[in-house]
């Protein structure tokens, strides 16, 4: 119980806030009738298809609307996230870059895009896409809560914690920002703030396994903290 228990603490953590948000940003949602157009059934099949765990099949169905429709921001999304599931950063980012060339102000593909970018190393990239994300869109926590995050990861750790202070103050903020601010306070060597942070949403148990977790991060290198971190978590929401 005690790991299961953690393994759902974990996987709250980082950039799956940002991806989960993406269901809710307007390249994602379908409007007009009921049953909507051939695109948008076909496009709502494929994230229903990722969300159940058939990455596979889903990818296929994102190719089957850009056939179709070559200029579906959200299906390059879609294809972005997928890839992003199945380990394949080279399509991820190809996939948000097309997002990008159709609708350069898509919150959800610069998100993706930031995340892809982070995990291959190229943190100053993602952080510009983070900042225009979160220029977009202010009041979205998701884009300001990625960049504190990648700015851990190229131990930038002062601006970090200055911009995941921010989040945490925001009235929205969640317990899942609050573990990435412990994650940022553990990788400056300040545990007990880091513990701190983390008895305000759980038990002393989990407070000590997490930090036991955050721990054998602080001595990884950008690209492989992010990729830990991200690991935690092996399905996109």
């Amino acid at each position: 119980m005690a790991a299961y228990r953690l393994t759902r603490l974990i996987s709250a953590i980082f950039l799956y806030l940002a991806l989960s948000a993406c269901a809710t940003d307007g390249g994602l949602l379908f409007g007009g009738a009921p049953d909507g157009t051939s695109e948008e059934r076909l496009l709502r099949i494929a994230d229903t298809t990722r969300e159940k765990g058939d990455t596979a099949a889903s990818i296929a169905l994102y190719r089957k609307v850009l056939e179709d429709h070559p200029r579906s921001s959200g299906a390059f999304a879609g294809l972005g996230r997928a890839y992003l599931t199945a380990g394949k950063l080279t399509g991820a980012s190809a996939a948000f870059d097309g997002a990008l060339k159709v609708d350069p102000e898509s919150h959800s593909a610069l998100l993706g895009y930031g995340i892809t970018l982070d995990l291959q190393g190229r943190h100053a990239e993602a952080q510009a896409a983070y900042e225009k994300a979160a220029l977009l869109s202010p009041k979205n926590l998701a884009a300001r809560n990625n960049l504190a995050l990648s700015l851990a990861f190229a131990d930038a750790l002062d601006e970090a914690r200055v911009v995941m202070g921010h989040v945490t103050t925001d009235p929205n903020a969640t317990a899942r920002h609050r573990l990435n601010k412990a994650f940022i306070l553990t990788l400056m060597g300040r545990e007990d703030e880091a513990r701190a942070v983390i008895a305000k949403d759980y038990a002393a148990d989990m407070v000590e396994h997490t930090l036991g977790m955050f721990r054998p991060m602080t001595s990884l290198d950008g690209a492989a903290r992010a990729r830990a971190l991200f690991n935690f978590d092996n399905a996109i929401k």
